[in-house]
């Protein structure tokens, strides 16, 4: 008995997403108050509120319904998931990574918006 096996994404990765960016966002709007306020150091402390406002913006746009994961192809969802991934961990080397993921991320949510329409 052979079974018709393809390569879909399971559950709703809209959920998962807008759950991640939204709880991610408010971390790093934390942690950047607090470096801004209390530690004085105003570059690290920009660029965590920077990638608040990108995480925050994205989940709206999910929210909304204007960026659908689902219509998004692999390729971007993968690029999408390497670049939050790149991003979160170049805030911690504070440097070109940061820079890269931030491309990355900008780049796939752009372009699932526009196969989303």
């Amino acid at each position: 008995m052979v079974r018709d096996i393809q390569n879909k994404p399971k559950g709703d990765q809209n959920k998962v997403w807008k759950i991640l960016l939204a709880l991610a966002a408010i971390i790093l709007l934390t942690i950047a108050t607090a470096m801004i306020i209390v530690d004085q150091r105003y570059h690290i402390g920009i660029l965590y509120l920077i990638t608040s406002i990108l995480f925050f913006s994205s989940a709206y746009l999910i929210t909304t319904g204007r960026v659908n994961m689902m219509k998004g192809s692999s390729n971007w969802q993968v690029a999408l998931t390497l670049g939050f991934i790149i991003l979160t961990i170049g805030l911690a080397l504070n440097g070109l990574f940061w820079g890269l993921g931030f491309v990355l991320f900008l780049a796939a949510i752009f372009s699932i918006h526009k196969n989303s329409n």
